[in-house]
């Protein structure tokens, strides 16, 4: 398990670092028109990914570690299961490229859509792999086959976009990562044991049915404000200024959701022996010590947004940084709900889940149309964060009904004291002249000293910590 933790860990941190080395020099390269046909792209290669990325990947992985001696078939199962979902996905993309290209009013997105069809069935492979590896317990291997595409992606993507093939180089380079991954996992996931085993496709995909339908929604409410800036927005360049606020806005995100799922094995034992208190303290230590990490990054992103895409992009970005101090809240926000989420299924309600974050997505597409023709950028990201805000109250409140919280209001107070002083902090004249790496770290220290100064974190929250890692790891 250790192990496994760290070769995820570490191809985790590749992939995200990978992800910024493509947006900051695409951004750089490609300027912000053509940088906001990227972004289309993305977007649409995230949504696109709800459907094959994590759903049928968990459940190869939960039947294979479950039936190892049935793991070819279970892999040609999943497989099928796969191709059926991606293959109509690839075909509609293809064939509605040109039509795209049209209600967006931007012809440089035809080929690059046409070439994301070809990207869908290559990932499809390759998220295959990686849930049989994982199934098989080759943690190794399986962090091998993400680490190459997490290197290669921005290898290609790079070269590609240097070279002078934009937009629709850059995806290229997302297919030839994709391909090569998948090569590689079929290399080192070896031969498999072929004992029939009775499971149909409805059995495959049936369990996973209301987690894809809740965090696809999640990625849509991620990504899907960016397709209405593109179609509503006149100025060219728009679309390329809300891509680099949104990917500067996903860091709480990433981070939220790991606390979800460590938390959900914990919450889903202790409900089911129907211990409550357990479950309750389980929820608010992770509320807790996520928004104690979180929440201050967050403040900082959105206090210094300026600086921050100015220094990774350059000066014309800064046009985008009213969006991107609202859109950092909104994504911290939406990693609120990725716990929430976490915890519906932990107690048995992810049906209940999915239809609220169903509605938020129809909440969020109305907010959109109504506030980006009057606020335009800032109009998408306030769409964002009230659809989150929305979901969070619907989603959280009712997890609250049946588990509880139990946060002080004194500990509430001083977090939003500690966050109102943190984003005013960059305004004091000695700390603005400092190269901006380096007041993060001295204003991301200086909270946590603070956290300690008001005793709102002291020698118990280590062992609290401590508590839930050597119960995760167990």
């Amino acid at each position: 398990m250790g192990r496994g933790i760290v070769y995820g860990l570490l191809t985790r941190t590749l992939f995200i670092v990978g992800a910024y080395v493509i947006h900051v020099y695409a951004g750089r390269v490609l300027k912000p028109e053509l940088y906001g046909t990227f972004g289309v792209i993305l977007a649409i290669l995230a949504i696109s990914s709800i459907f094959y990325s994590n759903g049928v990947r968990e459940a190869i992985a939960k039947n294979i570690s479950t039936h190892p001696q049935c793991a070819r078939y279970i892999f040609s199962v999943g497989l099928l299961v796969q191709l059926a979902f991606g293959i109509p996905i690839a075909i509609v993309i293809f064939l509605f490229a040109d039509h795209a290209a049209r209600v967006f009013q931007d012809h440089h997105l035809a080929l690059p859509l046409k070439i994301c069809s070809a990207v869908i069935l290559a990932q499809c492979l390759y998220y295959v792999y990686l849930g049989t590896l994982n199934g098989l317990r080759k943690f190794l291997a399986e962090s091998v086959v993400g680490i190459v595409y997490s290197v290669v992606r921005p290898v290609t993507v790079v070269l590609a976009i240097g070279a002078g093939y934009g937009v629709a180089g850059a995806v290229w380079g997302f297919l030839i990562a994709s391909v090569l991954a998948a090569v590689v996992g079929h290399g080192v996931r070896g031969a498999l044991d072929n004992t029939p085993i009775a499971l149909s496709f409805r059995q495959m995909l049936t369990p996973a049915t209301s987690n894809i339908l809740t965090f696809g929604a999640i990625t849509v409410l991620l990504n899907v404000d960016l397709l209405f800036v593109k179609n509503l927005v006149s100025s060219a360049d728009a679309a390329g200024l809300y891509t680099a606020a949104s990917a500067f806005s996903k860091p709480p995100y990433w981070l939220m959701f790991s606390f979800g799922a460590i938390a959900l094995p914990l919450v889903t034992s202790r409900f089911a022996n129907g211990d409550l208190a357990q479950c309750r303290r389980y929820l608010t230590q992770v509320i807790r010590y996520s928004t104690l990490l979180v929440l201050p990054l967050a403040v900082i992103i959105a206090a210094t947004a300026e600086e921050l895409l100015i220094l990774f992009y350059s000066e014309e970005y800064s046009r985008a940084h009213q969006s991107l101090t609202l859109l950092v809240f909104g994504v911290w926000l939406i990693g609120l709900i990725s716990i929430m989420a976490h915890m519906m299924i932990a107690i048995g309600k992810e049906h209940l889940m999915a239809a609220m974050a169903l509605g938020a997505i129809a909440l969020d597409a109305v907010f959109n149309m109504v506030l980006i023709p009057y606020f335009g950028l800032v109009g998408a990201a306030l769409a964002t964060t009230l659809s989150a805000l929305g979901l969070l109250i619907v989603c959280g409140g009712y997890v609250l009904s049946r588990i509880g919280l139990d946060l002080t209001f004194v500990s509430v107070l001083r977090l939003t004291g500690l966050s109102i002083a943190l984003y005013i902090a960059p305004g004091i004249p000695y700390l603005a002249e400092t190269p901006l790496i380096v007041q993060y770290v001295i204003l991301y220290a200086g909270f946590g000293i603070a956290l300690v100064v008001v005793r709102e974190l002291g020698p118990m929250d280590w062992a609290v910590i401590r508590q839930l890692v050597q119960t995760r790891e167990k």
